[in-house]
């Protein structure tokens, strides 16, 4: 039972006492009786309307906690004029006011900082305090393929999880994927309810570190050709000279002349990567132009598997065209027995089921003069990697199972019919 009711029963009892008491008493006398039942009446009046302005007050504070409750801070009371009533009324609308303002501004801030973290053009992973994933922004999914079944998982079942987990923190690093691809991350902390929540950034570093190796092995390459083009020219001239006036050694004379040519071309092959202009792209049938690279080496068991529709894609038919036979002349240098084209809506692949790839040497192929070849180069996988980034152009190679695997992916490239 609610406090007024309580007072009002036992101030009920009490007047109806007092009525008893006063009815006993003045009975016998009419006129008193009835002064004596208009004063009762009027002072049961004069109580309840007391009762009424004591426990107004109440009422409001009940309504406006049933409000706050409910998290209705939209409402607001009305005042009554009962003077001390309305200075409740006037506390609570103005509390009321400041939480809606406050309200209304976290929201605003988080909604903010919500498109502000998804707007970046960084990954930010946010991890939890038993190091998993907590929250994610899209560009951190683009570039470690996350999504957001991933919530929840452990950092350590990620890509590179083992090595972000060990990260020293505020110490940017550098590591490298798949297909030439280059992330830098960075590891720091902040404090959330009196913990320390750890949370990563993650950016594509690929086209940075790869306009510094090109500045840097560029600049030698150049330097290299010139001297070495010049001095070869002018000694084969004299070489060539020498052999025509002295027949006797003139067989050792053409070795010496072979072997300067061979270095010529050798530097050659090194300064294509550095001459290597962007692509003139043009609208390419991929259809027929795989076929086409497949026609080029009959009886080597290369399997063809092309989609039925016809995919056209923005390239340069003449680099793209030399991508592949490398890759294809790389695939049978491994000893494999069968090689298999497969073009796809949106990949190409080639694989091959020859020696393979070791896993630790895997992102390491497309470092610049890197070669597994005793009589490599390592000029062909570095110049496949600048036409593909030049083409924008996704790619990667792999060996699982006994099947080394090169892949392109030029979705971004396709061609609308």
């Amino acid at each position: 039972m609610k406090i007024k009711w309580k007072i009002g029963v036992m101030f009920g009892i009490l007047f109806c006492i007092l009525a008893i008491l006063l009815w006993k008493i003045v009975r016998g006398n009419p006129i008193f009786l009835v002064s004596a039942e208009l004063g009762l009446l009027t002072l049961l009046i004069a109580f309840y309307v007391a009762l009424h302005r004591i426990f107004k007050p109440l009422d409001l504070i009940s309504t406006g906690l049933s409000a706050l409750n409910d998290q209705d801070f939209t409402s607001q009371l009305r005042t009554t004029g009962t003077k001390e009533a309305d200075k409740l009324v006037e506390v609570y609308n103005k509390m009321i006011l400041n939480i809606r303002e406050e309200r209304r501004f976290q929201e605003e801030q988080n909604l903010f900082l919500k498109n502000l973290i998804e707007a970046l053009p960084v990954g930010l992973i946010v991890l939890d305090f038993e190091d998993k994933i907590q929250k994610l922004n899209p560009r951190a999914g683009e570039i470690l393929s996350l999504n957001e079944e991933d919530i929840g998982t452990s950092l350590l079942e990620l890509p590179l999880g083992k090595e972000l987990s060990s990260q020293v923190e505020k110490m940017p690093q550098t590591y490298l994927l798949g297909g030439a691809r280059y992330i830098r991350t960075y590891v720091d902390r902040f404090k959330r309810k009196g913990f320390y929540q750890k949370f990563i950034i993650v950016e594509e570093a690929s086209q940075e570190i790869i306009r510094m190796e090109r500045a840097s092995y560029g600049k030698v390459i150049r330097m290299m050709a010139h001297e070495v083009k010049n001095s070869v020219g002018a000694v084969n001239s004299i070489l060539e000279t020498l052999k025509k006036g002295n027949k006797q050694h003139a067989e050792y004379l053409q070795i010496v002349i072979d072997r300067n040519k061979r270095l010529n071309s050798f530097i050659d092959n090194f300064a294509k990567v550095v001459r290597l202009e962007k692509a003139a792209k043009e609208p390419v049938l991929l259809n027929e132009m795989v076929q086409h690279i497949y026609h080029l080496y009959p009886n080597h068991g290369i399997h063809l598997t092309l989609p039925l529709e016809e995919i056209w894609i923005q390239a340069n038919r003449e680099q793209l065209e030399q991508v592949l036979i490398n890759v294809v002349l790389n695939a049978k240098e491994a000893k494999s027995t069968e090689i298999h084209l497969e073009l796809t809506p949106s990949t190409l692949l080639i694989k091959d089921n020859g020696e393979g790839v070791p896993k630790e040497l895997e992102t390491s192929l497309f470092t610049p003069f890197f070669t597994t070849k005793p009589t490599g180069q390592g000029v062909g996988l570095t110049m496949v990697r600048e036409i593909l980034h030049h083409h924008g152009f996704d790619f990667g190679l792999e060996t699982k199972d006994g099947w080394t695997t090169f892949w392109i992916q030029y979705s971004s490239q396709i061609l609308k019919a």
